[in-house]
This record gives C-alpha cells, structure tokens and sequence, in this order.
C-alpha cells in the first residue's frame, strides 16, 4: 500500500507555499477588479500573510503552524465582522486561482496527477464564509483594539 503525498508535499513544502501566499496578496492589492474584498484588508498585509500561510499549510496537510499558534481556524468566527457574499468570495478566489496559475512549481508538481491541488476544494469551503450581515462594527472595534481582553482572546 503506497501512501499518497499531500497537496503540501505535491506543491513542494514551504517555499512555494509562500510564494502562492505572496502572489495572493501581491493581486489582490493591484487586481482593479477585487476592490470589495481589498477594501477588507488592511494596506498593511505582512500579518495576513503569515496567518494565510500558516493556515493553507495545515490545510493542505503540512504543518499545522496556524493551530499551534491561534488554536483552531474557526473561519466563520474570525471573518463575522466582514459581510462575505457571493461577490466577496469570487474575488478571493479570482487572486487565489491567479496566484496559482502564476506561481512557478516544480516541474513534477505541476505534471500529471500532481495537478491535483491546483483545484484543492476551496470553493466548496468559501460557500460556508458567505454571509449577507456582519457584526456590528462597535464589536469589531472592541475586538480590534490592543490590549483589550477580546483582542487578546484567540480568535
């Protein structure tokens, strides 16, 4: 019995991860097309990087970096200040299909069968973020503010 290679061993470990991670962001601050879902990040992205890669490399069966260091995703909690919609998600996954298709892989990883983690099932995980309300903002800005006991709470 042989045992298949996760999609974190298929796109080569670390290094491309990043380099997918950085692509992602790289459009969706110049992509004129992905303004809602820009406008839900802030300009400074070096924290959001961190968290999406340590998050996609346990996602993808590499390390589990975003748990050891946050406790579980819970990815509907940590996004129910932002309204995601159908328009939002679309967004998200035009960088991230782009990032994808732009970033250079081995030359195993993208041949064959390998492949496969190029269409890893991200659409079918983006439908559950979609919501039409976000909580209110004073909630956010609670959450958000240092120090505060709920800025401080894993989340």
């Amino acid at each position: 019995m042989s045992i298949e290679p996760t999609p974190y061993q298929e796109l080569g470990g670390d290094e491309p991860l990043r380099r997918v991670v950085d692509r992602f962001y790289d459009l969706m601050l110049c992509e004129p097309d992905v303004a809602e879902v820009r406008d839900m990040h802030g300009s400074d992205t070096t924290q959001i990087r961190e968290r999406l890669f340590d998050f996609l490399s346990g996602w993808l069966g590499g390390p589990s970096r975003f748990i050891e260091k946050h406790g579980h995703p819970r990815l509907r909690f940590r996004h129910r200040f932002f309204r995601i919609g159908v328009l939002e998600r679309d967004q998200w996954m035009f960088c991230m299909r782009k990032a994808l298709a732009e970033t250079p892989m081995d030359v195993a990883c993208a041949s064959g069968s390998s492949r496969r983690w190029r269409t890893w099932p991200m659409p079918c995980a983006t439908i559950r973020m979609i919501r039409t309300a976000a909580v209110p903002a004073v909630a956010q800005a609670r959450r958000s503010t240092p120090g505060s006991a709920e800025a401080d709470q894993p989340g």
